[in-house]
């Protein structure tokens, strides 16, 4: 989930993400450190030094970002692909690599230790690092549009016991796209919202957001009202290795 700041100022179809203090920090430094982070860290369980697979789906509507020096699948494939119909349902699961410096957020899955050689972060090489809203950079620049897409995916990676899985949110520009449907509409962002069938998804914890969610998902803040973008990641089972 992304939430919609109090401070700063929304800029068409763009909900604010800067910090408490309205501003959005670095803003003129490298990629690497512009904007804002958001990171929720979850410790592994299991007997420790042991590895697991996690094997999860993700359902949601999130905003794209382009990825290079990674791979699709284990095959090799470098770019993804679009899906028979972007408007309905993507794969943006994409392994290792860095993302490609633009203004479109990125979120990562960072896992430490790392387990084996591939899917290495190329800013630190002791942990994976995966991202689930890759889009293709041909044809057209998908990955690049100004706008938010469905994302219907199951995927899986390993992981250590004992290891840490951080999610990250990075927005380096602190605008972030609302859910306002298909690229020809993304201007209104009026009544044009994308909802996902969650039917067979299990219920999010009580502490959560999503829990009590009713699509498409929106937030007041102050006398403005966003439809930010959301993803609901459900570990579907744990095997070994």
């Amino acid at each position: 989930m992304m939430p919609a700041s109090a401070k700063g100022t929304a800029t068409g179809a763009n909900y604010p993400d800067f910090d408490a203090s309205g501003n959005c920090p670095n803003a003129t430094a490298a990629f690497a450190t512009q904007g804002i982070f958001s990171s929720v860290v979850h410790k592994i369980g299991g007997t420790t030094g042991t590895q697991y697979t996690i094997n999860f789906e993700l359902r949601g509507v999130l905003g794209t970002e382009c990825y290079t020096g990674g791979s699709t699948t284990a095959t090799g494939n470098t770019q993804p692909t679009l899906g028979a119909n972007p408007e309905v349902s993507n794969n943006g699961w994409y392994m290792g690599g860095s993302p490609i410096a633009s203004k479109w957020n990125t979120y990562e899955v960072h896992v430490k230790p790392a387990v084996g050689t591939t899917h290495l972060n190329p800013a630190d090489n002791t942990e994976n690092v995966y991202y689930l809203n890759a889009f293709p950079q041909n044809p057209s620049g998908w990955c690049s549009k100004e706008g938010s897409f469905p994302m219907i995916y199951t995927a899986s990676f390993p992981v250590t016991g004992g290891g840490t899985i951080t999610l990250t949110m990075h927005d380096s520009n602190c605008l972030t796209q609302q859910n306002c449907g298909a690229i020809g509409v993304i201007g209104t962002c009026a009544n044009a919202w994308r909802s996902i069938d969650l039917t067979g998804m299990p219920t999010p914890a009580t502490s959560s957001v999503l829990a009590s969610m009713t699509q498409p998902y929106k937030q007041v803040v102050g006398s403005a009202t966003w439809y930010p973008q959301w993803a609901l990641f459900a570990v579907r089972s744990v095997t070994s290795p």
